[in-house]
């Protein structure tokens, strides 16, 4: 039987967006023209992600498998992907606008980088609540 290190596959499903979004951050706090390509890799990274966690056989569909009481928070986590989809979208529109506002820009840049680590945190929390089992009694 081989035993998986989901611990290891969180940080991986992760990493390439959060990557994404802290160079997102670099290029709208010096690099505005660099802005469009930054923005594209988050938007690809979030798209992955999102098929990594609910697409067919996802991490979604494993939680549910071990843990169908968590049915409610793992549907919360997938409103977590349209909020930071929408974000990305609206950030998209504003840097694509005749004159840009950087600052705008800056706060929902800051704002989708919040979201990303919360909802690190609460997918981390969810896989140790569906994967951890209290096998003892009262000490």
């Amino acid at each position: 039987m081989q035993v998986r290190d989901f611990k290891t596959e969180a940080r991986e499903r992760h990493q390439p967006l959060r990557e994404a979004a802290e160079a997102l951050k670099q290029a709208a706090a010096g690099k505005p023209a660099e802005m469009t390509d930054a923005l594209e890799q988050v938007s690809a990274a979030l798209a992955a992600h999102i098929a990594l966690t609910e697409g067919p056989e996802g991490t979604h569909d494993d939680l549910l498998a071990v843990a169908p009481r968590l049915a409610n928070d793992i549907r919360l986590l997938t409103k977590d992907h349209d909020f930071m989809e929408r974000l990305v979208d609206t950030i998209g529109v504003v840097l694509r606008s005749e004159t840009p506002d950087w600052q705008v820009i800056d706060e929902h840049v800051n704002r989708l980088l919040d979201h990303i680590a919360g909802h690190r945190l609460r997918d981390a929390e969810l896989v140790y609540e569906a994967y951890h089992v209290d096998i003892g009694g009262q000490a």
